[in-house]
């Protein structure tokens, strides 16, 4: 998450689309201060997004009375991608990616507040629809999400993405509000986690402090006492949440549920929660992970999952 500027709202800078108007003034972190990068009505060339680069500048602040025009402006953008067959769809899933990583971190900081959930669950089902319409979408998406090891917004991005695509061959999506509650679930399963400050880890035996390991043992629970007060989430969110680090065969946490006692989706989310966590030991390389995740998992998920992540990985990405 970035760092917070009192006054002000981050939102990822491939959310800026290049050579497009600006609709409000943009910022970057200098020393903990928010300095204008752009102004409002500007145009930013092609130079200046690769001064973001060079900088590694991933988040860029709006002010917060401002927060409705930015929604605006992104609107306005994603309209543009869904109906411009000219746009490449490394591009587009480059713009929805970035988008549906802004509403994530807003999301996960506000999640109490009704109107920032509903406005982030638009994008993460407009994701969800991407990834369904565009040949190739699915593997960009992976791709490149995947760049970023040890984060979690990149790692909900990638469970989001996985556990929908996953779903959706499973004929496990009822409708497209089961959809949208999918996405939804999966990039806020790791919430408790996040705001407890908890680094991104494979599972909870890993190189932590014991009071690390007490809380990473306890987040799924700690996430539904979050939510579970909360009258906009959705039952199927919960589930999502709370199961997310179970397995099939009882070996997961925090109740050691076994599959019959499980949420269907939420068995998907835990093989794609545990493929992206284990990948990482993999620095990225999505193919040798998926061969070894394939013989480490055998007998904890059900043997057609275990074969159709180990397809759609080796179909969806390059060697």
């Amino acid at each position: 998450m970035a760092k917070k500027i009192e006054g002000f709202h981050s939102v990822r800078s491939s959310t800026l689309a290049v050579n497009r108007r600006l609709a409000m003034d943009v910022f970057i972190p200098v020393h903990g201060r928010a300095v204008r990068f752009g102004a409002a009505g500007e145009i930013l060339d092609d130079d200046r997004f690769a001064r973001l680069r060079k900088f590694k500048i991933q988040k860029v602040f709006i002010q917060e009375d401002k927060e409705g025009v930015y929604r605006q402006y992104l609107e306005e953008l994603m309209d543009q991608i869904e109906r411009d067959s000219k746009i490449e769809t490394s591009l587009k899933a480059q713009m929805v990616t970035g988008a549906t990583e802004s509403a994530m971190e807003n999301v996960i900081e506000r999640v109490d507040d009704k109107q920032v959930y509903t406005d982030a669950q638009l994008q993460f089902d407009r994701f969800a629809k991407f990834l369904q319409k565009h040949d190739g979408g699915f593997g960009e998406v992976i791709r490149l999400s995947g760049q970023v090891q040890g984060d979690y917004v990149c790692h909900g991005v990638q469970v989001a993405a996985l556990s929908v695509f996953l779903c959706e061959k499973l004929k496990l999506i009822r409708s497209d509000e089961h959809r949208k509650q999918i996405a939804t679930g999966c990039f806020i399963h790791d919430i408790a986690a996040e705001k407890g400050g908890l680094p991104l880890v494979f599972d909870k035996d890993s190189n932590m402090s014991a009071e690390q390991k007490k809380a990473w043992g306890n987040h799924p629970s700690k996430a539904i006492e979050i939510l579970g007060t909360l009258n906009h989430i959705e039952q199927q969110v919960i589930a999502i949440v709370g199961q997310h680090e179970e397995i099939p065969n009882g070996s997961g946490f925090p109740k050691g549920l076994i599959r019959k006692n499980m949420d269907q989706v939420a068995c998907v989310v835990s093989l794609a929660n545990r493929f992206d966590h284990y990948s990482t030991r993999f620095q990225g390389d999505k193919r040798k992970a998926v061969a070894e995740f394939f013989k480490s998992e055998l007998g904890k998920y059900e043997l057609d999952q275990l074969e159709l992540i180990r397809k759609v990985i080796n179909e969806h990405t390059q060697s």
